[in-house]
């Protein structure tokens, strides 16, 4: 079968982390036989008006279709759906003439979703959805964003599955989605992401800079630092907490911070405003591999 991903979210040079599940998914697509290709839009802040962006390249052996615009009004520009929508179409001109899919799976109603069931009517393919976003209470709410075109996109798919039943009842809630509902976890490579063995020596994580110290724990924050409407994780507060601590306490703890994005230069601001350089290391962005070592080796995940 031959399937194409289309999604907002995946690895780019402007984020690296960004949709690093998509990605998986489309690594274990391929794995299991699949022909895959992924057409990946997204728009980004930049000093420019507009700037647009079109290349494709090779990742992990998966070709990938970027259409990348550049824009002061890079919001706006997301929700201009008949604008994007040409754009998705020139691009789709170009895969068809190398790949012929049998599928379209778009990864988040907004705005994959969406025009994936555009591009289906203009190409004839059938489209999926899976869900990701933990956003779709504010959105169904917002009335600025394309919300009956999501629930169209919904209703109209040849399939819907999300990454647990929390988001499936949101899905019910929010966006009136009455349909069956897979639901199909996010994929991980249980053989890397494994928990270390009881009787394997504790190693510091290879990210850390910390003191010996029989005493210390050592603990790990994934996260991202990308500036989103809404954040969803808080490593400032771990900042928070070790300010209040006594300073005993707080050589007890090392904390390594794992996520890259926009807002990280101000994390390491509040860090060295709090003379924390020393308790708190920023690992920046992490390749898998090295990822699933440093959780082996730490005593709290933080999440």
């Amino acid at each position: 079968m031959n399937i194409l991903i289309i999604s907002c979210w995946y690895p780019s040079d402007e984020n690296p982390a960004q949709g690093m599940f998509v990605h998986e998914h489309a690594k274990a697509m391929t794995a299991a036989g699949m022909r895959v290709r992924v057409l990946h839009f997204n728009t980004y802040p930049s000093s420019d008006i507009y700037r647009r962006d079109v290349y494709s390249e090779e990742k992990d052996g998966i070709t990938v279709y970027h259409v990348q615009i550049h824009s002061r009004f890079h919001k706006a520009v997301l929700l201009m759906k008949n604008h994007l929508e040409n754009r998705l179409v020139l691009a789709m001109d170009t895969i068809l003439e190398e790949f012929s899919p049998d599928l379209l799976h778009a990864h988040v109603v907004f705005q994959a979703g969406i025009l994936a069931r555009r591009m289906s009517r203009i190409f004839g393919i059938p489209y999926v959805i899976t869900e990701h976003w933990s956003g779709l209470d504010w959105f169904s709410k917002a009335f600025y964003m394309p919300v009956r075109q999501a629930r169209r996109a919904y209703r109209d798919a040849a399939g819907v599955s999300v990454v647990s039943g929390f988001l499936a009842g949101r899905m019910r809630e929010y966006m009136r989605v009455d349909r069956d509902i897979e639901i199909i976890p996010n994929v991980v490579d249980t053989e890397l992401f494994a928990p270390a063995l009881a009787n394997d020596v504790h190693v510091k994580s290879s990210a850390a800079t910390a003191p010996e110290n029989e005493e210390q724990v050592n603990m790990l924050c994934v996260t991202s630092f990308g500036k989103g409407r809404k954040v969803t994780k808080r490593p400032e507060l771990l900042v928070a907490a070790l300010v209040l601590m006594p300073d005993d306490e707080k050589k007890k703890y090392h904390i390594t911070i794992a996520g890259a994005g926009e807002g990280l230069e101000a994390f390491k601001k509040l860090v060295d405003e709090n003379n924390l350089s020393s308790r708190v290391v920023m690992a920046g962005f992490t390749p898998p591999e090295k990822l699933a070592e440093m959780m082996r080796h730490a005593d709290v995940l933080p999440i």
